[in-house]
């Protein structure tokens, strides 16, 4: 462990939050890049940026939905399943692996198609996530006296 690295203790009890949104802001970001590429019809640099955002956005699924999202379900009475930010998950998944056939098919028209319909679910799934996460995590911040 690097000297200079924090001790668990004195890590802000809000920076599970904050790292949170980060994730998100770089998977936009990372969608914003690969969007670039689908409109200048680049699918060479697009096959190259695509897997890293895809292993990404798997990465923070798999987080938010084995842990923070049960966390702030059991302490906000199941708001998070009742707005189906878990079936999200699962609906983005799915997007996400038939833009993977795509790719790995070379099929380019299938690949912006698969993009797009990707893109479109990714990005109001997280928007629904900021407008309900961002009010819990804020509630749940006070609640344990951040």
């Amino acid at each position: 462990m690097c000297s200079s690295a924090p001790e668990l203790k004195d890590i802000p009890n809000d920076v599970p939050f904050i790292m949170l949104q980060f994730a998100n802001e770089a998977i936009r970001a990372g969608v914003r890049e690969c969007q670039d590429t689908v409109d200048e019809l680049d699918l060479k640099q697009f096959k190259v940026l695509f897997p890293p955002l895809s292993h990404c956005v798997h990465t923070v699924a798999r987080m938010k939905g084995n842990g923070f999202f049960p966390m702030l379900d059991q302490e906000f009475n199941d708001k998070l399943l009742a707005a189906k930010l878990y079936s999200n998950h699962v609906e983005e998944s799915t997007f996400r692996r038939m833009l993977k056939e795509a790719v790995s098919l070379e099929h380019d028209g299938d690949i912006v198609v698969a993009f797009n319909e990707w893109k479109e679910q990714l990005l109001s799934h997280l928007k629904a996530e900021d407008e309900i996460l961002c009010p819990l995590t804020a509630d749940y911040a006070m609640k344990i006296g951040v």
